[in-house]
């Protein structure tokens, strides 16, 4: 198995140092990290080659294009199985070695990490529960019982990272029209859910204290990602299933 550990970046100089010299204990041997950097404007290249890590430079675009560009770089020399990792230091480092074990197991699943298998974590959002439930909601509707659709954590073989390449348009919120994708082609029985602890306090960078500060402020910049997450569920579930009473 040739892994390729995909982690993508938004202005994360300042958090790579800590995330990625914990990623590297948990490392399987057969694993190279790839840091995506997405149009940063803070050294988070520089930073991320100072570690010793390959990195992609792409103009700002969104994570969605950033894993795009991420599986399209792999394919291309060859890797064989792919993990998405986020760079803000909420999941840890550890899951990347059980779900490395998951693909080495069997070939035909997608293995998805899940933060809400058991309840919310201690310090979550109240913002972050409300979009849970909404979005398990809308996901019930038509019959699938995956528990938290929002999760970065993931990891598939080169056989899935092809079918994403070929049917998914890559929106923004690019985790779910996954999901979307593979119910309606009958493969979300394929999806493993992982149940994984999270953070939200005590996060690596400023760019994470701000995100989830709780301040009003931090508060309604969370409420508008809630609104035009569940704006776009609805509209990609009518994508998929346009018989679909939303």
């Amino acid at each position: 198995m040739r892994l390729l550990v995909v982690v993508p970046t938004h202005n994360e100089a300042d958090a790579l140092p800590v995330t990625m010299r914990d990623l590297q204990r948990y490392l399987p041997d057969s694993a190279t990290v790839l840091i995506v950097d997405n149009g940063s404007t803070d050294n988070t290249a520089v930073v991320a080659r100072k570690l010793g890590f390959a990195v992609l430079c792409l103009a700002e675009a969104g994570k969605a294009i950033a894993v795009k560009e991420a599986l399209h770089y792999g394919l291309s020399h060859g890797w064989t199985h792919f993990i998405v990792f986020d760079a803000d230091g909420q999941h840890p480092s550890g899951s990347v070695t059980e779900v490395a074990a998951m693909l080495e197991d069997c070939e035909n699943v997608i293995v998805k990490g899940t933060r809400f298998s058991s309840g919310p974590p201690e310090g979550t959002p109240i913002e972050r529960i409300e979009l849970n439930s909404d979005t398990r909601a809308v996901l019930r509707s038509f019959g699938c019982s995956l528990s938290d659709p929002q999760c970065g954590l993931l990891g598939f073989s080169s056989f899935y990272a092809d079918f994403f390449l070929t049917c998914m348009r890559w929106d923004y919120y690019f985790e779910l029209e996954m999901i979307f994708l593979l119910w309606s082609s009958g493969r979300v029985s394929d999806v493993v859910e992982l149940p994984i602890s999270t953070q939200y306090v005590g996060l690596p960078g400023k760019k994470q204290e701000e995100k989830y500060a709780d301040s009003e402020d931090a508060a309604n910049k969370r409420a508008q990602r809630n609104r035009e997450y569940s704006d776009y569920a609805k509209a990609c579930m009518a994508r998929f299933f346009s018989n679909h009473a939303i």
